[in-house]
């Protein structure tokens, strides 16, 4: 297969948060490349400074079915030592990677996946000057690797990653830091994992199988259609964690009319049991959809829903308990809502439901909890 490849400009700050906090894949650069980081700093303009040129340009060399090589390149107008000497620089802090360059130091592109599998990245060749310089609070942000991929992910429906290169590196060994103008990166696509139970995901018009989707990882891709496309529903407040009964008082405060309601087309879902809010990264694992809870259904089959009939579930509600890693209860309040909610479904002409779990057999003489500390 051979894909079309697209580069895609990113934002200066979104690649100093791409390459500094983000899981990355590192890249190894051969004896003949330095390893580098970013660094979040805008370029110095003084009369005192010589001016740097402008941003890096990144192109696509060549391509292939397994992967691309690309090219970074950016030009100065004064050799590093000169600037330095120009700035004063003498030891290796913010300030000096201001005056090396700034902002034209880091260049971070889009780069177009067949595949969501993160690919592994290897800096094959790097050419620019260096400068001595004394150590400081850069050094050790700048002994990292020249060249990082985040977490892939789908634009528009193109699967892609952001690449992060950083054209300055620090040698703590023999004191001198190194400004690179040109970078040759080779990237290898990588393998999804296949999953012969999961449908396909549509990309570009043509649906691709699960293990060209990169499904396997990311169950959102095997939603095609949300539970809540059909059917008519009610949301329900849900305040704390507990058993909660649905009946025929609650099926009248909703509006509806338990003469004409069979408890038996009821079902129950929400989002997954847990009434905390949804994680904030992104890339952090998530309900894909509405979850269907477990119920219980008194009386139904008639028709209508009668004073004895009832529907029985368990929800929980916006305050959460959950052991942490030290082993210790971790108490949780949500920050944005003091009720969580489940979602009614009145109207299933199937009577299909998820029954309740039976509880497992009993074994042997069993164990008694008497207390529980932590909570």
């Amino acid at each position: 297969m051979r894909l079309n490849v697209r580069l895609r400009s990113v934002s200066a700050a979104r690649l100093g948060a791409a390459c500094a906090f983000a899981a990355v894949a590192l890249a190894t650069p051969t004896a003949d490349a330095q390893r580098v980081a970013p660094a979040d700093a805008a370029p110095v303009r003084s009369a005192t400074v010589p001016p740097v040129a402008s941003l890096p340009v990144v192109r696509v060399v060549s391509e292939d079915a397994s992967g691309v090589r690309i090219e970074v390149t950016a030009s100065y107008t004064a050799p590093l030592a000169t600037t330095f000497e120009a700035a004063r620089v003498e030891r290796l802090d913010a300030r000096a990677v201001r005056v090396a360059g700034g902002e034209a130091l880091f260049a971070a592109h889009a780069l177009s996946l067949p595949s969501l599998a993160t690919p592994t990245v290897t800096v094959v060749a790097a050419d620019g000057d260096d400068a001595a310089v004394a150590s400081g609070s850069m050094a050790e942000i700048l002994a990292t690797p020249l060249v990082v991929v985040g977490t892939p992910g789908l634009a528009r429906g193109q699967a892609e990653v952001t690449v992060s290169t950083r054209l300055v590196a620090y040698d703590a060994a023999t004191g001198r830091m190194t400004r690179y103008r040109r970078v040759l990166i080779d990237v290898r696509y990588g393998t999804a994992a296949p999953t012969a139970a999961a449908s396909g995901g549509v990309f570009g018009g043509a649906r691709l199988s699960a293990s060209a989707t990169g499904i396997a990882a990311n169950p959102h891709l095997a939603v095609t259609r949300s539970a809540l496309a059909d059917g008519t529903w009610y949301r329900v407040a849900i305040p704390t964690d507990g058993v909660y009964r649905l009946d025929r008082e609650a099926i009248t405060a909703l509006g509806l009319a338990p003469a004409s309601l069979d408890p038996a087309r009821v079902r129950v879902f929400g989002g997954g049991g847990n009434g905390a809010p949804l994680p904030a990264l992104t890339e952090a694992p998530r309900v894909a959809d509405l979850t269907e809870y477990a119920t219980t259904v008194r009386g139904g089959g008639d028709g209508s829903f009668d004073a004895a009939d009832g529907v029985v579930f368990y929800a929980r509600g916006p305050v959460t308990w959950q052991i942490g890693p030290s082993g210790a209860w971790e108490h949780t309040t949500h920050p944005y809502a003091r009720e969580a909610a489940v979602f009614l479904r009145i109207d299933d002409a199937t009577q299909t439901r998820r029954a309740p779990a039976a509880a497992p057999a009993a074994s042997g003489s069993g164990v008694v909890l008497e207390s529980v500390e932590g909570r």
